[in-house]
């Protein structure tokens, strides 16, 4: 803060505080500019100009809560998981924006802060934004550090994954490898670091592939 003349008796001492803060003062900018860059000034484009992406303010019913929210500096994995539960094979807009709304206000409920996935893959092969990818994800116990959360929506121990959301699997990971130079064997199923059938008995199988480097097209 610049000092105030009428606190000082005379000119001089007022130049002399004067001088004493001209240090602090030309340092803030530096302090500024010298920040750390969040992820979230990366822009999606990568994603939307290859695959249908829909923008999280399009269907997200509440705002993150920030202050829960831990920020990711770097990505070095990523892990593919189910939404579980009931089977779902909607492929129509306003069903899927239903079942990610009710996802994400069970995950906020559990003081997640945000939907805990990244990206989510609905039945018509579309894909969703979820958690920015500005913060850490919250989708693995423990292992959330560097790690991207995608999620498929639909319960893959009891159904099959749909051919749209398996061509948009493959797609999406080879973006997400070729944005963040992550190596196919830095591809996981929840089930791979974390204590859980995810993301199903239909499902990894794919992953595999996808960890191989060679996606089978025969699953569905």
């Amino acid at each position: 803060m610049e000092p105030n003349p009428t606190r000082f008796q005379d000119r001089r001492q007022f130049v002399k505080a004067l001088l004493l803060a001209l240090p602090a003062l030309s340092l803030a900018p530096r302090l500024l500019t010298a920040a750390p860059r969040r992820m979230n000034e990366l822009s999606l484009a990568f994603i939307a100009s290859s695959l249908p992406l829909v923008r999280r303010a399009a269907w997200a019913d509440r705002r993150p809560n920030t202050g829960r929210l831990r920020v990711a500096g770097y990505f070095s994995r990523i892990t593919i998981h189910h939404s579980g539960a009931r089977v779902l094979r909607a492929t129509d807009r306003g069903r899927v924006v239903q079942a990610l709304n009710e996802i994400l206000a069970a995950h906020q409920r559990i003081r997640y802060g945000d939907l805990g996935y990244h990206l989510a893959i609905d039945c018509a092969g579309r894909v969703w934004e979820g958690r920015s990818l500005s913060y850490e994800g919250a989708h693995v116990s423990g292992e959330n550090p560097g790690n991207i959360g995608v999620m498929l929506l639909g319960n893959f121990e009891k159904q099959k994954p749909s051919s749209p959301q398996l061509d948009t699997l493959a797609t999406l990971v080879g973006l997400l490898r070729k944005q963040f130079d992550i190596p196919a064997r830095r591809v996981y199923g929840h089930r791979d670091i974390g204590s859980s059938v995810c993301p199903g008995r239909y499902l990894y199988p794919f992953v595999v592939s996808l960890k191989r480097n060679t996606p089978p097209r025969a699953l569905v």
